[in-house]
This record gives C-alpha cells, structure tokens and sequence, in this order.
C-alpha cells in the first residue's frame, strides 16, 4: 500500500486548500478462505437478506467446528426475534443447525461447504481466489468435491467418468450490502 498527497484541484490563488490522502491498494487475491453468504431458494426477493450477499470471511485455516460455530450465530442473529435470541443464547439451540450438503456418490465431503437455514439459506464455502470486484462485491470461486479413483471405487463407482479429474468449479459474485447508503434497516 502506498499513499500520496494531492493538493486541490481548484487551488491556484484560492484561500482554501485542501489536502487530500489517497491510498492506492494493489488488488489483492486471496488464495483461500470461507465466505460465508445468503442463498434464496426460492427467486423471490426477501427483507432479510439479499441474494449472494456476503456477510463474513473468514480464514481459511478456521476449522468445521469454528466455522459453523460462526454461521450459527450470524443466521440466529438475522432470522431470530428478540424472544428467540435469549432462548438461543441460554440453550445455544436453534431452530436449524448447520450441515454439510455436500456429497460424492452418497458419501458426506467435509471441509467444502456448510449451511443453515431455510429460505433464504446462511451459506459457508471454502473458495479460492477471492478478491474485491470493486467497491461493493467480491468475487471467488467455489469447487465441487475432488473424485479420488479409490474414493469412487470404494463408494461402488470403479467406472465414475471424473475419476482423477480435477474438481469441477464456477465463479461466484457476491454483494457486501452498504447499509449506510441503502437507508436499509432490519
């Protein structure tokens, strides 16, 4: 990071001068992390929560536990009433606990993705190449599970066709929600 001092503009003869601090950061691309983001299931649009907004990144080297430790509490904290959050605090169980969705032939992958909720869903996924897409979205990419040939033979799939194939991945856009400019307000 660096940083330069640019005077004003309008300055030559004015009383006024203003100085201004602009700092230029490199765009950085992080190689791993959990993003932890708001999924509808359903194409409506909901008070709660925008579709693919960010709300945490986390390390990377977080384990399981820690991470759903966090999605637990960021989804009881936006999707529960006053009542429901004393309860939670005192019992530490809500109405959804987080799980792995993720599967290979029928078999549980951990360390890829968790996720709690309904409708909308509190998502956390390990990605890589995560990086800011200017001021209000990151960017990143999610992969599937990776088919080990004496996984998929040991699940039943000898003949799998991804056997020893890199895991399959899509890009994602995710919006981190400026509640001071939207006026939004839960």
């Amino acid at each position: 990071m660096s940083a330069r001092i640019r005077g004003n503009p309008n300055g030559a003869g004015s009383s006024e001068v203003r100085t201004t601090l602009c700092l230029v950061v490199k765009r950085k691309i992080v190689p791993k992390a959990w993003v932890l983001y708001w999924k509808h299931q359903v194409h409506q649009s909901l008070l709660v929560a925008l579709d693919y907004e960010v709300v945490a990144v986390l390390p990377s080297s977080w384990q399981e536990a820690r991470v759903c430790e966090v999605l637990e509490r960021l989804y009881v904290e936006r999707m529960s009433t006053a009542d429901e959050m004393l309860i939670y605090r005192k019992s530490h169980s809500g109405p959804y606990k987080p799980h792995n969705p993720v599967a290979l032939h029928g078999v549980p992958v951990s360390g890829l993705s968790y996720l709690i909720g309904h409708n909308p869903v509190l998502n956390a996924r390990l990605v890589s190449h995560l990086r800011a897409n200017g001021d209000d979205e990151l960017e990143w990419v999610e992969f599937g599970p990776t088919h080990w040939p004496h996984l998929c033979e040991a699940t039943g799939n000898p003949q799998c066709a991804d056997a020893g194939k890199p895991p399959k991945s899509w890009n994602v856009v995710g919006r981190v929600r400026d509640w001071h400019e939207s006026g939004a307000a839960l």
